[in-house]
């Protein structure tokens, strides 16, 4: 056996991939198809592309429910089953009150009472209604979800059962730091 690695950006990271297999070729096949699959997860899960389910999501909160793919339902579910363990520590609805402190620019204020007033209406996983039949709906217009906190690490899982799958006994992915092996 032979040890093979393969390094990409991917989810604006650097993601790491090493695996153990006996020949060049179905190494390099396998460390295409994982590259290619968290290529797949970042175009259902990115907010940066108006394309993704993502963004459809959020472009549609307060409105209708949206019909996204079964594993990004799934996913959100997740996530809300998560944040209710956690009493709301980890919410994928969060995202609005992180940007009202935005501590690397130079000219960085604390936001307003008004703001953050503005910010938690628009916040809660609670707020994240799963409809049913794969669909998912934001109850409030300017919602808004994002998957920074979890994307990384379920893409790594999602390659580990890839590479399990083709029958890899030995791997290792790297997602920034965010590890499976």
């Amino acid at each position: 056996m032979k040890e093979y690695k393969a390094n990409a950006k991917l989810m604006g990271s650097t993601f790491e991939f090493i695996l153990c297999a006996e020949h060049d070729h179905s190494a390099s096949r396998l460390l295409n198809q994982c590259i290619g699959e968290v290529r797949r997860i970042e175009t259902l899960l990115t907010e940066f592309s108006m394309d993704s389910e993502t963004a459809v999501i959020n472009a549609a909160a307060g409105a209708e429910p949206v019909t996204v793919s079964a594993e990004t339902y799934q996913l959100i579910e997740r996530c809300r089953n998560i944040s209710a363990l956690t009493g709301g520590a980890f919410d994928i609805s969060s995202g609005l009150l992180k940007k009202l402190y935005p501590f690397r620019q130079a000219d960085f204020a604390l936001p307003s009472a008004r703001e953050i007033r503005e910010a938690v209406k628009r916040t809660g996983y609670r707020k994240i209604q799963l409809c049913g039949n794969n669909r998912v709906q934001l109850g409030i217009t300017g919602m808004h979800i994002a998957f920074g906190a979890i994307g990384k690490g379920y893409a790594a899982d999602r390659v580990k059962s890839l590479m399990l799958r083709e029958g890899v006994e030995c791997g290792v992915i790297n997602a920034s730091g965010d590890l499976t092996a």
